[in-house]
């Protein structure tokens, strides 16, 4: 079945010009007026953001995850409506990939096709859920995490960092502070941005700001002068989004292990070449787009395709992984975590600690 699904995203891919052409053909003679009602800024946006679609329905289907499409479908839903674009022309869009698939794709393909075309359509009966803010009263240090959070929304980089620093001098455990304040703040970030309550600039800010007070908070990580394991920590080609994994670098360091940190978008290459220069016992990888989980899956085919490190442990974890929590088993990884608590307790786990 999983072949079938991989089929469907070559047959995707391969036609994806002819393929968008065909949607944009459909819908004009459903809705004819569409191109004089958007403008022709806004209709090549809508033209190019039906490849976009294609693309994340390709990637879905390579893994035969329904869950990762929807997903994509409710953030699609949900951008449109902020952007003002009336759900029922979305809704048409995606009837007519469906009409597509039914006129043109190969027999073999088309019931998979339309299935997922299907459960994403679902996606628009149902009511666009409010995704609820991180930052609340339950958590342990919501006072410093609501505090530091007003410091990124005011654009004071000062501010955000002598907060976390008074927190340590104060005793508080870093874990604590990486997990309760740092992690849940940025994830709140990602929400306000998803929800179009900040811009891409403000959202890079608070990410910098965060990576700096994370470098302000490494002399005080105790290192062991003499680590029991090694851990190797990268993010996939493509995937720019490296806080996480950086985190869980960190919570290893503390914990004993040796970690070698090699940050965003690294190629396949250059992450079998650390793992074997550094004599690493564990790989965690990381991908928050879902686009950049068949990265993810490369790196671990070509690990357990070379005889000298096929039975390295390899966790996997971000975003893309939270969606559809069976996906590391369909790529071949050990293990998921959600977080850099889990990854310790995964690491334990897998070692027998």
């Amino acid at each position: 079945m999983y072949q079938l699904g991989k089929e469907a995203r070559d047959y995707i891919v391969k036609n994806i010009d002819k393929l968008t052409e065909n949607v944009i053909t459909c819908q004009a003679k459903i809705q004819p007026d569409l191109r004089k009602r958007y403008g022709e800024q806004s209709y090549s946006y809508y033209c190019r953001d039906i490849k976009h679609h294609f693309r994340f329905l390709g990637n879905a289907l390579n893994y035969l995850s329904k869950g990762l499409f929807n997903s994509y479908i409710e953030w699609v839903k949900g951008l449109l409506s902020d952007l003002n674009v009336p759900t029922d022309d979305v809704i048409i869009n995606f009837q007519c990939f469906k009409r597509v698939f039914e006129n043109d794709a190969p027999e073999k393909l088309r019931l998979l096709l339309i299935e997922f075309i299907d459960a994403g359509l679902t996606q628009f009966d149902e009511p666009s859920v409010e995704i609820p803010s991180f930052i609340n009263d339950a958590l342990p240090l919501s006072d410093l995490a609501t505090d530091y959070l007003n410091s990124l929304l005011q654009g004071d980089q000062t501010a955000a960092s002598q907060l976390i620093q008074k927190a340590i001098k104060k005793g508080i455990d870093i874990r604590d502070i990486y997990l309760q304040v740092l992690e849940k703040v940025q994830i709140e970030i990602g929400r306000l941005w998803q929800t179009n309550q900040l811009d891409v600039a403000e959202e890079h800010f608070s990410t910098a700001v965060t990576e700096l007070v994370m470098a302000q908070l490494y002399p005080h990580i105790e290192k062991s002068s003499q680590p029991k394991q090694i851990l190797v920590a990268a993010c996939v080609s493509g995937e720019l989004h490296d806080l996480g994994i950086r985190m869980v670098s960190d919570f290893f360091v503390l914990s004993g292990w040796k970690s070698y940190f090699v940050g965003a978008n690294t190629p396949t290459p250059s992450i079998l070449h650390a793992v074997v220069s550094q004599n690493a016992d564990l790989l965690a990888l990381s991908a928050t787009i879902p686009l950049h989980v068949v990265e993810v899956e490369k790196v671990i085919t070509a690990i357990r395709t070379n005889d000298n490190i096929k039975d390295l442990k390899i966790v996997v974890g971000g975003r893309a992984f939270m969606i559809d929590q069976d996906l590391w088993k369909k790529i071949g990884a050990d293990a998921y975590a959600p977080d850099a608590r889990s990854a310790l307790d995964v690491a334990k786990a897998l070692f027998k600690q």
